[in-house]
């Protein structure tokens, strides 16, 4: 029987002690490939070290990716920095655009609203001729500051990875591309006509990159917590 207990009890702590033993060892030796990373730079003189020093713990330790030292090099091993960056490209075109449209607003919405006012009254008119509701009337300079809100609050919740954030930057691709590309009021033989179709198949595009990011993200299952049943204690 003593020699069933000791048998029982190895068992017990390979099953149970091994795994946490691991995860400590994996943790030791990231941190001693950082730390010899660091210092293997620190005497090469590397430039901006500290820079890239603060930038590598910092996504790290929020992306949750690794960092594993080769000759010379920095390997990512996962795609999470990668997302991210791209993320951040990608609303490069609206968040420059509502940064220019917010210093040149002033009193009378700067040079978005000028352009903004002959395609929106176009459109309101269009409408009220094809369907016969009367239009609603909307400031130009309140529509040019929603639009400046959408670009800039999509932008910012989209960086982080927020599905609010693509549906606010659809919202505003949906509503405005209509609006200011308005190819469909020129005659094909136009030059604008040309001008007008590329940028409204470049905002579609877009708006087909922010549906696929949605569809992406909402397709990957989620975790499901799996609730264990109390077990009975036996007497």
């Amino acid at each position: 029987m003593d020699e069933f207990y000791s048998r029982a009890s190895e068992t017990c702590k390979r099953l149970f002690r091994a795994p946490s033993l691991d995860l400590r060892e994996e943790k030791k030796n990231r941190r001693r490939r950082k730390e010899k990373f660091y210092r293997h730079r620190e005497k090469k003189g590397f430039p901006c070290f500290s820079l890239l020093k603060f930038l590598f713990f910092f996504f790290s330790s929020c992306f949750g990716f690794e960092i594993s030292v080769g000759v010379g090099a920095v390997f990512v091993t996962e795609m999470a920095f990668v997302s991210f960056v791209g993320r951040v490209l990608f609303v490069s075109v609206f968040a420059l655009s509502a940064w220019q449209e917010f210093n040149d607003f002033g009193t009378d919405g700067g040079a978005a609203a000028k352009y903004l006012k002959p395609k929106f009254n176009v459109f309101s008119r269009n409408f009220e001729s094809h369907t016969g509701l009367d239009f609603p009337k909307v400031e130009i300079l309140h529509v040019v500051a929603g639009a400046i809100a959408l670009k800039g609050l999509g932008s910012l919740l989209f960086i982080f990875n927020s599905s609010i954030g693509a549906f606010l930057l659809i919202l505003h691709q949906a509503i405005t591309a209509p609006i200011l590309y308005d190819f469909y009021n020129y005659d094909v033989e136009k030059k604008e006509f040309n001008q007008l179709f590329v940028k409204f198949t470049q905002n579609l595009a877009l708006l087909g990159a922010l549906l696929f990011f949605i569809g992406m993200k909402n397709s990957y299952p989620r975790k499901q917590v799996v609730r264990k049943n109390p077990k009975s204690k036996t007497s």
